[in-house]
């Protein structure tokens, strides 16, 4: 399984808009089960220097492509808020980074 992380930062003062523009964005692009299965549709944190957000799905295999692109569009709605910035990864769960070097997680 791959997990789709996506972190986005913004500034004091700006919590409302981003609030309303994350309402319109799941409204116009509902979630695609299809493509995966959002765990975490959104987490908040305060910093000294804003606010921190990350969003977490569950990509289903084959579709780490499409779950990146709709990724994309979606933070490209949120560009008219001040201070904004983003940045999408993607993970791999244990077993398959463990694979990935021909070892095997304990059952």
């Amino acid at each position: 399984m791959v997990y789709l992380i996506t972190e986005i930062w913004y500034g004091f003062g700006q919590e409302s808009k981003a609030g309303n523009k994350y309402l319109e964005v799941m409204k116009k692009y509902p979630p695609d089960q299809s493509v995966g299965e959002v765990t975490i549709p959104f987490a908040v944190n305060s910093t000294t220097e804003g606010i921190h957000t990350i969003a977490v799905t569950n990509v289903k295999k084959g579709k780490l492509e499409q779950a990146i692109k709709d990724a994309q569009r979606n933070m490209l709605e949120f560009s008219d808020i001040e201070g904004m910035k983003y940045k999408i990864r993607t993970y791999l769960n244990a077993a398959e980074a463990m694979g990935m070097i021909s070892l095997q997680m304990p059952e």
